[in-house]
């Protein structure tokens, strides 16, 4: 086994440090390179090179929510949902950013147990889920997601005019303004 007898630490500019384990404290974003000069005692020097990416943490909303409609016939308040709808409003600039998605704040932080994020089915209305939104692995917000789910009622029965104006029986003519009509004096605002 070698032992190193002096250790020089350099980072990008004139920042160098003799420290067996030194730090550092990075001003900016960015790319930046660090070498590490080794002088062994029983063998030639080495030059240590790496590279670090130094990002900021994203900048995200606090109140965020997606909405689906129940259309499954049934009013039981679960829908399916597309998790990434949601991205672009996670974010004050969603530009190079990505989400994923999560059932529990710990798993968020942990960046376990990820979730589909489409065609999710959510367990209750109002539910919430948790996004981990990063542009780095290592650098990323945790925000949560509140799943609404609105009932799409059954608007009933209605009878409109149709008209035929062709020989073939299934070849029939709606004029959509009566429609219109019909769900205005059934449904007004």
């Amino acid at each position: 086994s070698s032992s190193a007898a002096s250790d020089v630490y350099k980072r990008q500019g004139n920042n160098t440090s003799n420290l067996l384990e030194p730090t550092h404290v990075f001003s900016s974003t960015g790319v930046f390179t660090v070498t590490i000069d080794v002088d062994f005692t029983d063998r030639p020097s080495q030059q240590f090179v790496e590279f670090v990416e130094i990002s900021s943490s994203p900048i995200v909303n606090s109140d965020v929510s997606l909405v689906q409609c129940d259309i499954d016939g049934t009013d039981d308040g679960i829908a399916q949902f597309n998790l990434n709808e949601a991205i672009p409003n996670l974010l004050v600039n969603p530009i190079g950013f990505t989400a994923n998605f999560f059932v529990d704040l710990a798993d968020a932080v942990n960046n376990e147990n990820r979730v589909e994020p489409i065609g999710y089915e959510n367990t209750a209305n109002n539910q919430v889920i948790y996004a981990r939104v990063f542009d780095n692995a290592a650098c990323f917000e945790i925000v949560p997601v509140e799943l609404i789910v609105q009932s799409a009622s059954d608007a009933g029965t209605q009878n409109i005019s149709v008209c035929n104006s062709s020989s073939n029986p299934l070849n029939i003519e709606i004029q959509l303004s009566e429609l219109e009509s019909v769900v205005r004096e059934t449904y007004p605002t």
